[in-house]
């Protein structure tokens, strides 16, 4: 589910996602792409094959599709994937103002629709939320099951929550351990926050976190063009360790309509 992570032997063999498929309602598959020719030709005969309507294409920055590509295509969605990472070191508590507190939600101690409004506005810039033929309420929805899934612990080990003094929910992080590394899947701050320490805030909480199971490393993925995403993790400490274009090949019309 989301900012899918793919091996080198995913181009020998691709990926129906399960998920992604019953979220959308149409076939959804995944693979990694070399940037030879013959590869891809292979990769969309197997998708058409398997009447994928929608194939997910990771590849390095420096290829480019085929003229072809376009005549196998009803679509064709580009986007640049940023990993970030920063070491696990020591850390001090960010001076962000008496008014705000960092603690450690949990599904009973939060207001799920509060989380649930802050895990759309941490998708605003992804990918899902950008090709147009995602059906926009499908996009968002997605995020929606994220953040509300994370702080169940379903697909994060834990959550931090930013909170005002009136007990307003105005950002959140999510934390997931991977062996040595702890990968950030969700991060966002509410507009009128920014820039006013609460995001470094959360990024410190999950450091101390990582610190205190032996984690190394903090790692992160954005867009390329979310230049205030990459802006922010640079400034507290992260360094671009991954980049990748993802292409999203439309094979045929998704059969519940896109947006508009």
């Amino acid at each position: 589910m989301v900012e899918n992570r793919v091996n080198a032997t995913d181009t020998i063999n691709p990926i129906v996602l399960d998920w992604d498929s019953r979220h959308f309602g149409f076939a959804v598959a995944k693979a990694n792409w070399s940037g030879e020719g013959s590869d891809l030709q292979r990769l969309i005969n197997w998708a058409v094959d398997k009447q994928v309507t929608l194939l997910y294409l990771f590849a390095p920055t420096s290829v480019v599709l085929p003229t072809w590509t376009t005549q196998r295509c009803v679509g064709v969605f580009v986007s640049e994937r940023v990993e970030f990472e920063k070491a696990v070191g020591s850390n001090r508590d960010a001076d962000f103002g008496a008014e705000v507190a960092i603690m450690e939600l949990t599904a009973e101690n939060c207001q799920l629709d509060s989380v649930t409004r802050l895990g759309v506005l941490a998708g605003r810039y992804s990918r899902f939320s950008r090709d147009p033929r995602i059906p926009q309420g499908k996009a968002q929805k997605l995020f929606e099951i994220w953040a509300e899934k994370s702080v169940r612990r379903e697909l994060a080990d834990t959550v931090f929550g930013a909170f005002r003094a009136d007990g307003d929910l105005i950002g959140f992080v999510t934390l997931k351990q991977d062996g040595l590394i702890g990968r950030i899947g969700l991060l966002t701050v509410v507009p009128e926050r920014r820039s006013m320490g609460c995001g470094r805030a959360l990024v410190c909480a999950t450091e101390t976190w990582a610190a205190a199971r032996k984690l190394t490393t903090l790692r992160v993925v954005t867009q390329a063009d979310n230049e205030a995403a990459c802006g922010f993790y640079r400034r507290v400490g992260f360094h671009e360790c991954e980049r990748q274009v993802v292409f999203h090949l439309w094979l045929r019309e998704p059969s519940n309509g896109t947006r508009h």
